[in-house]
């Protein structure tokens, strides 16, 4: 005789089971400490917060290419690679970073790292 699950008794399931998922880990002594998907070694990418309220994605590293997007506050894009034009003008800040989609001036940018925060073994 098999027994029908109900849709309560599936959800409880399912909800242990997840439970279950998020307290695997590495265990130390008495306690488990999270292991999370992430390996810093691979880490290769630059990224840089939007520092102001929106800034202009241009479609070449210049004031006066066409504005093929915006990108907005808090906002983290990656940085491939930085670029001085040759007719960037000489008396403001003339670096430009290459994201995804052109190009963005960096003076409204702020370069950021991935930082974790170290997992507590325990619970005080």
């Amino acid at each position: 005789m098999t027994k029908v699950l109900s849709r309560r008794d599936f959800l409880k399931l399912g909800g242990f089971m997840m439970g279950s998922l998020a307290v695997a880990g590495a265990k130390t002594g008495d306690s488990y400490i999270p292991v999370y998907p992430y390996d810093d070694s691979q880490d290769h990418c630059d990224l840089a917060r939007i520092a102001i309220k929106e800034i202009d994605l241009r479609s070449a590293p210049s004031d006066g290419a066409p504005i093929i997007g915006k990108r907005y506050r808090d906002q983290v894009v990656h940085i491939y690679y930085e670029l001085i034009p040759p007719d960037a003008p000489q008396f403001y800040n003339r670096l430009w970073y290459r994201v995804w989609g052109g190009y963005i001036h960096s003076a409204h940018l702020q370069r950021v790292s991935i930082r974790f925060n170290e997992p507590l073994s325990t619970i005080p």
